[in-house]
């Protein structure tokens, strides 16, 4: 793409606030991740690499991720270990769970562990852009919802009202029932 098409892509996968969707990818394999990186990379994400489940936790203690995908048969840590940590550390995290080695058992446990998807490799780049846009336009609707909630408290909240009398109740219940 153009450098023009490539920076209107950028700022494209960012939210209101410019915060960018950031994708961390979780590979054993060194070609696929460096792959996937450059994939997302040129879409105009935000991207963390990690060979190995530690590593991607570690990686999620010093970042914020707001989307993963994960191998599901890695040496150190299997991927459903690595979904329940993950999910555990940060519950609003969306993940894509990717193996060669399984089917529909393995998708089913996925998905029943939090996996928000489950793709089987091998699978075609836009295949996989299709299933990470999806989860980028959840974070985009949600990051859009997170910031009218605090623009509404922001403009109409009751923090200027300042009492416990009954008058003040009433009327914070009034201006509640109103908005």
């Amino acid at each position: 793409p153009s450098p023009s098409c490539r920076k209107n892509r950028q700022t494209m996968h960012m939210s209101d606030a410019g915060r960018k969707f950031e994708l961390l990818i979780v590979d054993d394999e060194p070609q696929m991740r460096s792959l996937r990186e450059r994939i997302f990379t040129a879409e105009g994400y935000g991207v963390q690499v990690a060979a190995s489940g530690p590593e991607a936790l570690a990686l999620m203690g010093a970042a914020r991720i707001d989307a993963a995908m994960i191998d599901l048969v890695m040496p150190e840590m299997d991927g459903l270990t690595l979904l329940d940590r993950m999910l555990a550390q940060e519950p609003e995290i969306r993940i894509i769970m990717m193996t060669g080695h399984g089917g529909v058992e393995e998708a089913v446990a996925a998905i029943k562990s939090g996996a928000a998807d489950f793709i089987k490799k091998p699978f075609l780049s836009e295949e996989a852009r299709s299933r990470v846009s999806q989860l980028y336009r959840a974070w985009e609707l949600e990051e859009e919802n997170r910031h009218l909630k605090l623009e509404i408290q922001r403009r109409f909240g009751f923090h200027s009202l300042v009492g416990n009398s009954t008058s003040i109740l009433k009327l914070k219940e009034m201006i509640t029932r109103v908005g």
